[in-house]
């Protein structure tokens, strides 16, 4: 229902974690957040490299985009500062990213957006093309 995932997927082996999915898999993310920590928590500061993306059964270019869906839920937090690594490729639009592309753009709240054209200067050894901090 909210990132389109197989049960097959979702669903790990008993003992392997799956807590950071109950962060995108809620209807209002402040009442969930209040269930876990109480009513008064208010976050500050968010910092997260969240999961890039959910197989897709076919894999490559099959894969679903996550990493905004925890940017959506993220900012409905209403934190006074929030930094996410994530990739760039939304920028291009298409994808699925059309309307993330369309609430990041607009957003008046975001003051920096730093892209990588070479991720080697943030993640030596790691390839990918091109992500955003």
């Amino acid at each position: 229902m909210y990132c389109s995932a197989p049960r097959a997927i979702f669903e790990r082996k008993k003992g392997l974690e799956n807590h950071a999915y109950a962060f995108i898999h809620a209807n209002n993310i402040k009442t969930r957040i209040a269930e876990l920590f109480g009513d008064d928590m208010q976050f500050d500061v968010i910092i997260g490299n969240p999961p890039y993306q959910m197989t897709g059964g076919g894999g490559g270019t099959n894969d679903s985009a996550i990493y905004n869906l925890f940017v959506g839920q993220a900012k409905q937090l209403d934190p006074r500062y929030l930094s996410m690594v994530i990739p760039s490729r939304w920028m291009a639009g298409g994808r699925g990213m059309d309307e993330f592309r369309k609430t990041m753009l607009s957003d008046q709240r975001i003051s920096h957006l730093i892209d990588y054209p070479n991720s080697a200067q943030v993640f030596p050894g790691v390839d990918f093309r091109y992500f955003l901090a």
